[in-house]
Formats: C-alpha cells, sequence, structure tokens
C-alpha cells in the first residue's frame, strides 16, 4: 500500500502561508479565500508502507519492529472488539472499557489500510495569484520520519508515555529503551546535520 502522508511541519507551514495568504489579501480576494480548505502532502511520491517500516526500523537500529500479520484472523478479532463495544456500551457497568492500541481495532480501519492514497495538493501549490497559497513543503516523508526518530530519542521516549496513558499510537521504543547502549543513539544526528529545516 502507498500513501502520501503529511509531515507535522509542513502542516504548520502551510497554515502560516494560509495566514500571509489571508493578511496580504484585499476585501474581495480575502472573501475569496475565507474558509477554503486546501489539501497538502509532503513533497514528492507517496511512499509504501513497506518502506516507512524498513525506515524506522533502521534508524531504530531494530528496536522498533512491524510484524506481518495475517489479514484474516485480524478482521475476525476486530469484529470481535466491535462486539465487545457493543455489549459495553450497553452493559457499561458489568464490562470495562477496553483502553490501549487494542481500542483502535475496528472492521472499518481494514478500509482505510487497504487501499492505495494519494493526496492531490497542486490547488495549494499554485500561486498566490491563482487562488493557490504557494505552497511548496520543506520536508519529505522520510525527511519527517528522521526528525520523529531524532526527536523521540532526544527527548528519551517520553512520547511513549502518552501512548500509554492515553491511547494512540507509538513507536514503541520506550520499553526496550534500557537496552539501548549510547552507541546505538549516537548513530541518528542529533545536531541537525542532514535535516533540513532545524
Amino acid at each position: 500500500m502507498i500513501q502520501s502522508f503529511t509531515y507535522v511541519e509542513n502542516v504548520s507551514y502551510a497554515h502560516l502561508l494560509y495566514e500571509q495568504r489571508l493578511l496580504e489579501s484585499d476585501f474581495s480576494t480575502k472573501h475569496k479565500l475565507s474558509g477554503e480548505a486546501f489539501l497538502i502532502a509532503d513533497d514528492g511520491d507517496p511512499i509504501a508502507y513497506s518502506d516507512l517500516y524498513l525506515a524506522l526500523s533502521t534508524l531504530t537500529s531494530n528496536r522498533t519492529q512491524f510484524p506481518q500479520l495475517p489479514a484474516s484472523p485480524m478482521l475476525i478479532l476486530a469484529h470481535l472488539v466491535e462486539t465487545y463495544y457493543v455489549l459495553q456500551a450497553r452493559f457499561p457497568s458489568f464490562l470495562p472499557e477496553i483502553t490501549g492500541d487494542l481500542a483502535n481495532l475496528q472492521p472499518s480501519i481494514f478500509d482505510l489500510v487497504t487501499v492505495h492514497l494519494k493526496i492531490d495538493d497542486s490547488r495549494a501549490r499554485l500561486p498566490p495569484s491563482e487562488g493557490g497559497l504557494g505552497y511548496r513543503p520543506p520536508w519529505t516523508t522520510l525527511d519527517g520520519v528522521c526528525q520523529l526518530v531524532s526527536d523521540h530519542i532526544k527527548n528519551d521516549g517520553q512520547g511513549e508515555v502518552h501512548q500509554k496513558v492515553g491511547g494512540g499510537i507509538g513507536l514503541g521504543l520506550r520499553s526496550n529503551q534500557e537496552a539501548v547502549t549510547r552507541r546505538n543513539v549516537d548513530t541518528i544526528p542529533t545536531d541537525g546535520s542532514g535535516l533540513k529545516h532545524r
């Protein structure tokens, strides 16, 4: 599966461009631009999930693993989780709430992960004179992945605490943090060398 991704700093950049276009425009142009939605994506072609998995495994010295799971048993499990949710909603005092990553396993997730998705951000890339934002993303998806791992290691995996407490999906590095030697951490540039815009 391939998909267009959008690194968070590209999102911030697009928001700043939108704000700038609103401030620069006169009333008639501002009226046309305000309330408009623009699709944005990272620069370059969409990448395959397998490439993303390989990058994360490589950058974390194989501390992040992506096991291959057969789809049919996972779909059956997803239906069981959904059935439990329905029962839990009807009998909340008898059944505890599902928490953690298992809560994300629903049959509808299979519709999201089994399609190729390429975002067309050509409208946002148009120059402002043609009604666009002039969006030229400074980060590619792989640049964003490198920065994500670098930030995670710099912050000693503190993002995993949020994942454990509030749900969501993390890199899974926190539980293995003690096994990591300083030598492995130093393989990822933390001074910004080789990374753009930081």
